[in-house]
């Protein structure tokens, strides 16, 4: 594991973006805060294994998406802070991923959606990046790395920050080693607690690397339930997809009315009713993997053994499980698909059996049925 975070590289970041900043009539203290918490846009690759981080060729679809869970664990790491250092660093750490056009990760924003400061940490990083060298690449000019801002106008970056950018890199010379012509923003007074306050977070860090794979499982995780998240289940199906992969099953489930109960009994009762039914839906489908996707829907996804007559037998057990820890009131809805039949990608087999839930989910009067699950859908 990488011991710490390669410092003057973010602290480039840091200064660029503050000068971004201070052009687009930012203040000197928003300015400054912004080049400190900047330095932590990229946190969250301590938990990211060195075999990803230094690979020396082009990542694997998986290793890419492992590689995304960093925006992830750095915003849960910096979520644990209440300064206002620590809160934009966690925006930043959260955003500087997404794009312009809505292509980014991890929640593919779009335009304005994405905050600013992820806006302009994306540019001021992804310029000093590619002027540096890396195991995959050689290092670009500056000529050739402002020539790609450019062309990422509108598409990768927000178009006006990009303009700003290019602005300042032809006003003065951006060395690829320093910013000694550029130079930092002005530190004014109150930017020296800030920096105290990184230098003592920045440790804590470099302390929590040992545990890496733990963090690498907290940001796969969902934090009310305890079941596996959206991004472990998109992480899953792509260990799971490739040419000449076999046949599996994936099942979507829905609980009903739990907006209505929410409103006439409190979040907290609905919040307990999510708890206990991912639970139960983890113990009666121990031969898959469970997972809270967001809000009241849940998925499965099935061990490659589990037949779909498997699968109607555990569905068909799961309310009388229900009953039996207490809650019979908690009411759902389900659909299945199998991949190679039914869908050829991992958005088609979620949205496949996403149809079918919705189908079960309007189609029946109070009773489960299993008749519409594995049916061709027009």
């Amino acid at each position: 594991m990488t011991s710490k975070l390669h410092e003057p590289l973010i602290k480039r970041v840091g200064t660029f973006a503050a000068h971004i900043a201070l052009a687009l009539g930012w203040s000197q203290a928003d300015a400054e805060l912004l080049m400190l918490a900047s330095r932590l846009h990229d946190v969250g690759k301590i938990g990211i294994p060195d075999s990803i981080l230094l690979k020396p060729g082009k990542l694997t679809e998986v290793e890419y998406v492992q590689m995304q869970a960093h925006t992830l664990i750095g915003s849960q790491i910096l979520g644990q802070g209440n300064s206002a250092l620590l809160k934009l660093a966690q925006t930043i750490a959260l955003s500087h991923h997404e794009r312009w056009n809505g292509e980014g990760y991890p929640y593919g924003l779009h335009g304005e959606a994405i905050p600013l400061a992820g806006r302009i940490v994306a540019v001021a990083d992804v310029y000093d990046a590619l002027i540096q060298r890396r195991p995959y690449k050689a290092a670009w000019t500056p000529e050739q790395a402002a020539a790609e801002l450019s062309a990422q106008a509108g598409r990768h970056f927000d178009p006006a920050l990009v303009e700003v950018a290019l602005r300042i890199l032809n006003d003065v010379h951006y060395s690829v080693d320093e910013l000694k012509e550029l130079g930092p923003p002005t530190v004014g007074p109150a930017a020296a607690s800030l920096e105290r306050e990184l230098a003592l977070r920045t440790q804590e860090l470099q302390e929590a690397r040992k545990n890496a794979g733990e963090l690498l499982q907290l940001a796969l995780s969902d934090s009310l339930t305890g079941l596996h998240n959206r991004r472990a289940l998109e992480l899953d199906l792509e260990q799971r997809i490739y040419p000449g992969a076999v046949d599996f099953y994936m099942t979507s489930l829905d609980l009903d009315s739990l907006k209505e109960i929410n409103d006439s009994q409190g979040h907290q009762y609905g919040d307990q009713l999510l708890r206990q039914f991912a639970l139960c839906l983890r113990q009666s489908c121990a031969a898959g993997k469970t997972y809270r996707i967001g809000g009241d829907e849940f998925a499965v996804l099935w061990n490659l053994d589990v037949t779909e007559q498997d699968i109607v037998q555990v569905l068909r057990r799961l309310p009388q499980n229900l009953r039996v820890t207490g809650q019979p009131g908690i009411s759902f809805s389900y659909g299945s698909a199998c991949y190679n039949r039914d869908a050829a990608t991992a958005g088609d087999l979620l949205r496949v059996s996403d149809a079918r839930m919705y189908r079960m989910k309007v189609g029946r009067r109070g009773e489960e049925t299993d008749s519409i699950w594995f049916k061709e859908d027009h």
